[in-house]
């Protein structure tokens, strides 16, 4: 996902010469493109480089002009965001919304899901910072002004901070309001009152709006607010979507035209489709087709890419369910659109195995390849068997991955679906990090806030800063006895020590070279840790003073960790959440950046290329379970995982638990399959049931722990 760009400097002044509109059309790196181009190593002059709209073919089109350039682009670079793609659609909405804020305060942009509300904002003001807003039904309009939290920079227990509007309002900021068409009355009633004086009362100070000050609701209902220049979001035009990112990787008309008629089709014969769906589509399609060959007049489809497409299908509207799509009566009237007789896509389907292998330095499943790093064997990979239904899960997983899909596996209690994601993560090297959810679960808990902080909580994560500082620029081991030394007078509650010896560490680090040359890339990370060394000697001094330590501090929390530093985050249990977490993990999705904004404290993260997102959830028949909004489940590519039927696997799964075991044959193994399956139908239809007279729930995980005992 990386551009290298490699140019003599004395052909610098020709490349604009013969482009002289290059500099326009290329403005606007860093803010759109981090998401796919996250490092750029380009000689001095040509750091401004990638852009939007006609950006990436003016950069071909240089290719046999200049004489040494290496062009390269993961996969359907287009089709990584959704957002990005959005704003092919979004130009003269764009201009429109320019034309209102021109005249006018405050806006209110509507249209349906996944229409590019958000991606319009985006890049309208990717140049500036904005503040967001994320509406639910328990929002007050208190938020918006400010409130007192405890002191963290000064000795008074309370301190006044102002909120997001107020904020705005000060710096003549723009500020957005997300799903506004969830506010509850009172909030739209105060809204509604601010808009027609645009002034605020603050601890006895009205404040007014500074040059600059912008409001914006997004929403998906019309005329939530009177008296507010409303903009409808024109509808998207999926075919001329499909063109412009057919040709950004410089794919023929004929897959172009063939990618358009399956998605008429589906589109037509689905009418439960939504449009996250659709663009998942489209990324798949591209990424399927773009190594077809085109030098004929008509196109030949293998057999191996026309059960792609049929999986593509599956995989986005029948919960990757195999039995679902054969059954489904429209299926022939969109296989024609690829040629393909009904029969034959059922032949196609049935006789469809997928593979997992696993090599010293790869992970191989039917559709995708991994590179294998850092693995080492965990507690989940002594129990965990590739029976023929995990591999299946596993393919349809590693597509999602690789296209940046975030990932929804549905199952009852106990049929594998978080070990799945651990066993995933592990045997691919990338490291996990899980958190569940309840009804009881706080924005906060998930994203960061203010929390108490002890001085010795303060110490590791200053030592913690110094550790990955020498870890990425230093020789490690030439510096063990100054870490340990750290680490005792932290454990010893000898502080000031401590302090004083990372003072001393700090200034040494800072004025030494790093011990190796460094790319801009690592410059630029390099610059961001001396930044972080520099605040923390400020509080290090603070603890030798014996100065007040603060009391609370904003802490990022599990989500914001994995976004920035690109890590993958399994959500269990995802839908007990209450509403206004689920609101908040649906932003994060198709955005490049997450904003945490609390009691005055605010902070702009940007998304890591590696970060992945995964959710969990029983059905929603279940006691106590409730289905997942479809604002949230839209933006996912969904799996059903069935509990485990067959007796053969149950049996390979035994024998593999038993493995240490020779004396436990196939038939004991067999037996005890049988009995496992016979109890478990029992369980089903109500014939044996707990003490409590109650269903008594049998699975592989108990069955796991039954032979562990």
């Amino acid at each position: 996902r990386s551009i290298v760009v490699d140019i003599p400097n004395n052909q610098l002044g020709n490349i604009f010469q013969t482009h002289p509109s290059l500099k326009q059309e290329l403005k606007f790196i860093e803010q759109f493109y981090k998401s796919a181009f996250n490092d750029l190593c380009c000689s001095p002059g040509l750091k401004q480089l990638f852009a939007f709209k006609e950006g990436i073919t003016q950069i071909g089109s240089l290719i046999e002009e200049i004489d040494r350039i290496r062009f390269s682009v993961f996969k359907s670079i287009i089709g990584i965001r959704g957002d990005l793609a959005s704003y092919l659609n979004s130009e003269s909405n764009r201009t429109r919304l320019e034309a209102i804020l021109r005249y006018k305060q405050a806006v209110l942009v509507t249209g349906d899901e996944m229409s590019g509300k958000s991606s319009l904002i985006y890049e309208t003001f990717a140049s500036q910072n904005y503040f967001t807003f994320y509406v639910d039904s328990g929002s007050e309009y208190s938020s918006l002004i400010g409130n007192y939290i405890i002191g963290s920079e000064s000795e008074r227990e309370f301190e006044w901070r102002n909120g997001l509007l107020v904020k705005a309002m000060i710096q003549g900021s723009v500020l957005v309001m997300e799903a506004f068409e969830l506010a509850n009355p009172q909030l739209i009633s105060s809204i509604q009152g601010f808009i027609s004086i645009l002034s605020v009362r603050v601890q006895d100070k009205v404040i007014t709006p500074s040059p600059g000050f912008k409001i914006i609701f997004l929403s998906r209902t019309q005329n939530i607010l009177k008296g507010v220049t409303e903009l409808v979001i024109e509808s998207i035009d999926f075919e001329n979507i499909v063109n412009k990112r057919c040709s950004k990787i410089n794919l023929d008309q004929q897959i172009s035209n063939l990618v358009s008629e399956i998605v008429k089709a589906v589109s037509a014969n689905f009418p439960k489709c939504s449009k996250s769906q659709m663009w998942r589509l489209i990324d798949r399609l591209i990424d399927i087709l773009k190594i077809v060959n085109t030098n004929s007049n008509s196109l030949f489809l293998s057999s191996e890419i026309k059960t792609n497409i049929l999986l593509a299908i599956r995989d986005l509207f029948f919960n990757g369910d195999t039995g679902e799509i054969l059954e489904w009566e429209e299926l022939g009237n969109v296989t024609t659109m690829f040629n393909i007789e009904v029969q034959e896509a059922i032949i196609l389907l049935n006789h469809f195995e997928p593979r997992l292998q696993l090599s010293e330095n790869e992970v191989t499943t039917s559709r995708s390849i991994f590179s294998r790093n850092n693995t080492s064997d965990s507690e989940i990979d002594k129990f965990f068997c590739s029976t023929s239904s995990v591999i299946s899960l596993f393919d349809k997983i590693s597509v999602s991955v690789i296209l940046n899909e975030s990932v929804l596996l549905i199952g009852e209690t106990g049929c594998g679906k978080t070990s799945v994601i651990q066993h995933f993560a592990n045997i691919s090297g990338n490291r996990l990090k899980v958190i569940n959810l309840s009804k009881v679960t706080d924005v906060s808990d998930i994203f960061g806030g203010f929390k108490p902080v002890s001085v010795k909580q303060r110490c590791l994560s200053i030592l913690n800063k110094i550790k990955l500082f020498l870890e990425n620029f230093y020789d490690v081991s030439k510096n063990t006895e100054f870490i340990m030394y750290l680490l005792k007078s932290i454990e010893n509650g000898n502080y000031v020590a401590f302090a004083k010896t990372a003072i001393s560490g700090c200034k040494k680090l800072l004025a030494t070279a790093p011990s190796r040359s460094l790319n801009e890339s690592e410059k630029s990370r390099y610059r961001n840790h001396s930044c972080e060394l520099q605040n923390a000697e400020s509080e290090l001094q603070n603890i030798v003073q014996s100065k007040h330590v603060p009391k609370f501090e904003f802490v990022k929390g599990v989500l914001s960790e994995c976004y920035e530093q690109g890590y993958w985050l399994l959500v269990d249990e995802i839908n007990l959440a209450p509403e206004s977490v689920l609101l908040r993990l649906s932003t994060i999705i198709t955005s490049s950046r997450l904003q945490l904004d609390e009691g005055g404290f605010s902070i702009n993260i940007e998304r890591s290329r590696g970060f992945r997102l995964f959710a969990c959830m029983n059905p929603a028949f279940e006691v106590g379970k409730k289905a997942l909004p479809t604002r949230t489940s839209n933006l996912m590519s969904s799996f059903k995982v069935s509990a485990m039927e067959n007796v053969d696997e149950i049996a390979n799964l035994i024998s593999h638990l038993f493995r240490r075991l020779p004396s436990v044959n196939k038939s004991i193994t067999f037996s005890l399959a049988e009995f496992f399956h016979k109890i478990r139908y029992l369980s089903q239809v109500n014939e044996i049931r707990d003490t409590n007279d109650r269903k008594l729930p049998i699975s592989i995980r108990q069955l796991r722990r039954g032979i562990e005992l």
